[in-house]
Parts: structure tokens; sequence; C-alpha cells
């Protein structure tokens, strides 16, 4: 004997039925948002002390670069107005000096990598913040092309003619300075460089690849500081 279905137990036990699964969706759906919203934090905490190494490291390397022009602004300077008596050697060797290095951005981007490489970036939910950190990637690998390039030019130009005229190991390398063990045998090279129009043509070159440098990583510094400025934002929220 076949039981009848009671329709209306049916008919109340469906909406149960379909509230039970929503609320399951709506709980699953705040516990994603939780961790979502945990691992958003941690990865803002751990940029922010990213950049903030990154932020020094580039602060040092273009006060660096503001001396280096500096330093050969005022070798260009003596040179033209034949002042190099006036100056000693120290200074002038230190002057010299700056010419020689060149400074190469190495960030940290243990942090920033893994948020790309894991397709983790799309979990900040600041669109401007993702924005910034692309641009900063795009900027940060034209600058390394650029201090590359200019490690280049200081390789195959300044070193060179600093090799060939016997300066090198007096101006590159301070322990080596007692190879010139009088004053004035320094003073004469010193003079004698500083009166070179080849080696004045290196010194304008070098001076256009350091500002050039310093210039196109103003932006750089730009970016890091307002990528910091919407972290701290994202964490006071």
């Amino acid at each position: 004997m076949s039981s009848k279905i009671n329709w209306w137990k049916v008919l109340l036990e469906i909406p149960v039925i379909v509230f039970s699964i929503l609320l399951a969706f709506v709980l699953n759906a705040w516990r994603d948002r939780l961790n979502e919203t945990a691992l958003e934090q941690h990865y803002l905490k751990e940029l922010k002390n990213e950049f903030l190494i990154n932020q020094s490291e580039l602060e040092s390397d273009q006060q660096f670069r503001q001396d280096q022009i500096g330093a050969l602004n005022t070798l260009i300077f003596l040179s033209a107005r034949d002042s190099l008596d006036y100056v000693s050697v120290d200074s002038l060797s230190r002057l010299i000096s700056y010419a020689l290095p060149s400074r190469f951005y190495s960030p940290t981007e243990a942090v920033l990598n893994d948020l790309i490489s894991s397709g983790n970036l799309g979990i900040l939910q600041s669109q401007k913040l993702r924005k910034l950190l692309l641009e900063y990637s795009v900027f940060k690998s034209k600058a390394l092309i650029l201090e590359r390039t200019e490690r280049k030019s200081i390789e195959e130009q300044l070193e060179p003619y600093l090799i060939e005229n016997g300066a090198l190991m007096s101006f590159g390398r301070r322990k080596y300075r007692h190879l010139f063990p009088s004053e004035g045998s320094e003073r004469q090279r010193i003079n004698r460089l500083l009166s070179d129009r080849k080696f004045l043509d290196i010194l304008y070159l070098r001076l256009d690849r350091v500002t050039v440098a310093y210039n196109f990583e103003v932006p750089l510094g730009t970016r890091m500081d307002e990528i910091l400025q919407i972290i701290d934002q994202e964490l006071d929220e």
C-alpha cells in the first residue's frame, strides 16, 4: 500500500533546505574573506618592511650621485679657469675619485616577487596600490639597464684612460697612494690629467651619465613614497 506524499511538509522543508545551503555559502564566503583579509594584511606588512629597506638604499644611492655631480662640476669648473694650483692635492684627488664609482640599486624584492608570481596581486584591495607596484617594477627594470650602461662607460672609457696614464692606482684605490710619494709628482699628474681635453671630455660624459641616472631614479623614489603611503592607509583601516 503506497503512502501519500505530504506536500505541505515538502513545501515547508524546501525553504529550510535552500536557506541552509545559502547560509553555508555565506559562511564559506565569510571565512574565505577573512582568510584573504589576513593574507592581505600579511603582504602589506611585509611589503612595507621591504620598501622601507629599499627606500633607504635608493636615498643613499641618490645622495652619492648628488655628491658625484657636485664633484664633477667642481673639477670641470677648476679646469676651465686654471685654478688647480689653488686647491690641495688631497682635495683634487678626492674630487677625481668621485668619477670612478657607479651605484647599483639592488632592492630586496622577495615579497613583491612572491606577490606577483603567485598571482596574489589581486588580493590587494587598493587598485591604485596594484597599479603603483607594477609601475615601480617597470621603472626599476629600466633603472637597472641605465645603471649597467653607466658602469659600461666607466669600464670602456674612464678606467682604460686612467690605466694608460698611470693614474688608476692613485685615484681609484687609495691604499696605493704611496706609489706617488711626493706631493709634487702627484700634483703634476693631476694637472696633466685635468689639462687633457680627452680627460675633460670623459668627465663631461660621466657628469651626463650620473645626472641622467639621478633624474631617472627620482620618479622611482616618488612611487616608493606613494606605495608606502597607501600601505599605511590600508593597514590603518
